[in-house]
């Protein structure tokens, strides 16, 4: 209880000005997204309550949206709350990190909030609006777990029922996103450092301590494991991340191609570039000078470990998956980022502390602050960059596809009437091609993008379920997605090319006169109605 008490008084000490800058900066790098109509891949879902997440092992969104009372989807109520979320789940890292060193000041906590949130890569999770609640209860809930099981190593007090609370909690936390177990290692990993660098706890061993609480996170991930094979994957099903593991599916040479461009972009000066490896370096120079200044290092060696491992744990699902592993993923960067810079500026001002005072140490602490303002400032603006580039291009795609949504259920409403054939018709419909909207020069090119447009998404799958579900959340719905036969699966996927290629080649694409023709074979018995939505047609037949 003291803790807690002593984490709320911190709280209430962080002056307004700072809390005002933080809530300015998080509004500028997100507030166009999380502030408009705007939905991206996966959201139109589950508007329509489509979610397939219990199939994924991702059980815990579903959970999470029930005991928050959010199974309905929306979306308004979702992007304020996504908002304060990121903001407070900063704070909360920022708060429980204060406790453990003896600073008093709060100059750290504005870069640190802003490195948390302005990061490129939060974008890519305020994105998917679909998980974004979830997720950041679940990344707001490490701290808690981590303090159930702390209280139980000790003392030594309901020990089996604060591990049964701890290992529930794991599975919100493990359950909404399987990259979340790193999240709460990656913030474990960070406690031990600040605790064994500031001498808190010294009687309990860090050896000790550490296998404690690994036992408890195999635990809970072992829970977690039954209880999708059990109650939530399907026979045959695999958890989400599971699926895309590529070491089976491409060359080894294209797994170390992906993985040194994994490791490599954090020193990258593109849009994607930021301060990871420039942190994490110097961050870790500081712990081993800090440990010869004292005469310690045989004593903080096991710190300075925890530090090299808290650097590697964001690459640990690129390197198990073999791959670069999709961008909303990648939130892991900006919490260890944080991290690590909350451990290097409390290394520093203890070397300053300590430090025989004079002319050099004050030359010294100007410079180095003038080149920390510098260099922070540069990557903030570089993230606002970023940010606020990609939020402009989500929205100026959103509008085209809307847009066209809304002209398409025109035309096959006026097709569907000048034909005859209004009622039999709309299971017929076979969408080919991608209607791509012409990018202006302040949208992020299509590489950059997080998801592609809704209408282009699931290209080569048959029927087009994406489209009927944007069509359907816009306004324009031309009905529920169809049922298909396997004829005609079969029909599309090895002989539509051969029955009706030269016909469909000759027909225009969207938006000109034609683009929307039936086609029929009478000896195939094959009848489409064709929406040729893009010359790349050939490329959105389903696989064979």
């Amino acid at each position: 209880m003291n803790f807690v008490k002593d984490y709320f008084d911190r709280m209430k000490k962080i002056p307004v000005w700072m809390m005002g800058c933080v809530f300015v900066c998080a509004y500028i790098a997100h507030g166009a997204m999380l502030f408009s109509q705007v939905i991206g891949i996966d959201t139109e879902n589950s508007i329509l309550d489509h979610d397939g997440y219990a199939v994924q092992g991702r059980q815990g969104i579903l959970w999470l949206r029930s005991i928050l009372r959010m199974s309905d989807f929306n979306l308004y109520l979702t992007e304020a709350i996504t908002f304060f979320l990121l903001i407070l789940a900063a704070v909360v890292f920022y708060i429980f990190y204060h406790t453990l060193t003896n600073k008093e000041n709060y100059w750290d906590f504005i870069p640190f909030s802003v490195m948390f949130i302005v990061s490129p890569f939060w974008t890519c999770q305020v994105y998917f609006l679909s998980q974004s609640v979830p997720v950041l209860v679940a990344v707001i809930l490490a701290p808690v777990t981590f303090s159930i099981f702390e209280s139980a190593f000790k003392t030594k007090k309901l020990i089996p029922l604060k591990i049964l609370i701890g290992v529930a909690l794991l599975q919100l936390i493990i359950g909404t996103y399987q990259v979340n177990l790193v999240v709460y290692t990656m913030f474990v990993c960070t406690v031990f450092i600040l605790t064994e660098r500031n001498k808190i706890g010294e009687g309990n061993g860090l050896l000790k301590r550490i296998g404690f609480h690994a036992l408890c996170a195999v635990l809970g991930l072992a829970v977690y494991i039954v209880i999708s094979k059990l109650f939530y994957l399907p026979a045959d099903g695999q958890a989400y991340l599971t699926g895309q593991i590529m070491y089976s599916k491409i060359s080894a040479k294209e797994v170390l191609g992906n993985l040194i461009r994994t490791v490599a972009r954090p020193l990258g000066f593109d849009m994607y570039g930021y301060l990871y490896w420039p942190v994490s370096i110097v961050t870790f120079v500081l712990c081993i000078v800090g440990s010869a200044k004292r005469k310690m290092f045989k004593k903080e060696v096991g710190s300075v470990i925890l530090v090299a491992a808290l650097v590697a744990l964001p690459f640990v699902f690129p390197f198990f998956y073999g791959c670069e592993v999709s961008p909303r993923m990648r939130y892991v960067f900006p919490i260890a980022e944080a991290s690590l810079f909350f451990i290097g500026y409390s290394e520093i001002t203890k070397l300053f502390r300590y430090a025989e005072p004079g002319k050099k140490t004050k030359a010294v602490k100007v410079v180095s602050g003038v080149l920390f303002v510098l260099i922070f400032f540069l990557d903030t603006m570089k993230g606002f960059n970023y940010t606020t580039r990609l939020n402009y291009t989500n929205d100026y795609i959103y509008w085209k596809e809307k847009e066209i949504a809304t002209t398409l259920k025109k035309d096959l409403d006026e097709y569907y009437v000048s034909t005859g054939n209004y009622w039999d018709g709309w299971d017929r419909i076979v969408f080919l091609g991608a209607p791509n909207p012409a990018y202006n020069q302040t949208c992020l090119p299509g590489y950059a993008v997080i998801g592609s447009p809704i209408l282009n998404w699931d290209i080569d799958q048959y029927p087009r379920t994406r489209i009927y579900n944007f069509l359907e959340v816009t306004g324009n719905s031309i009905g529920s997605v169809p049922w298909v036969s396997d004829y005609s699966r079969y029909i599309l996927s090895n002989r539509f090319e051969e029955l009706f290629g030269e016909e469909v080649d000759a027909m225009p694409a969207y938006p000109w006169d034609g683009y929307i023709k039936e086609v029929y074979d009478e000896e195939a018995g094959a009848r489409y109605t064709v929406v040729k939505l893009g010359y790349n047609w050939r490329d959105s037949l389903p696989n064979q």
